[in-house]
C-alpha cells in the first residue's frame, strides 16, 4: 500500500462521508536532482579535493603574505552583544578611506 492509498483510507476510516481523496504532492524536479546527485555521491565517492599536506607552491606563499599583510592592518572589535566590526590598527592612516 503506497502512502496516498493510505491517507486515503485513513480519511475514509474518519470520516466516511466528507472523505476526499488525498492528493500527495508530485515531487518536483530539483528534489528528483537532489536524490540523483546524493545516489551518484554515495557510489562514486566525493568530488576531487586536493590534499592539506602537500608542500605550497611560490604563488601561494606570496598570495598567503599579502593577505597576512593585509589582514594585519585592522583589529576585530567585539560588543556585548556578541556583534563584532573591524577598526584600523593605525587611526591616523588614511590610505585604506
Amino acid at each position: 500500500m503506497n502512502v496516498t492509498a493510505f491517507f486515503n483510507r485513513v480519511a475514509e476510516l474518519i470520516c466516511p462521508r466528507t472523505a476526499r481523496k488525498v492528493q500527495m504532492p508530485k515531487s518536483r524536479l530539483v528534489h528528483k536532482f537532489m536524490r540523483f546527485t546524493g545516489l551518484l555521491r554515495y557510489i562514486l565517492g566525493p568530488a576531487n579535493s586536493s590534499p592539506v599536506d602537500h608542500e605550497m607552491t611560490p604563488q601561494n606563499k606570496v598570495l598567503l603574505a599579502s593577505q597576512q599583510a593585509a589582514a594585519a592592518q585592522f583589529v576585530v572589535l567585539k560588543r556585548v552583544d556578541g556583534s563584532s566590526y573591524l577598526v584600523a590598527r593605525d587611526p591616523q592612516d588614511q590610505s585604506l578611506r
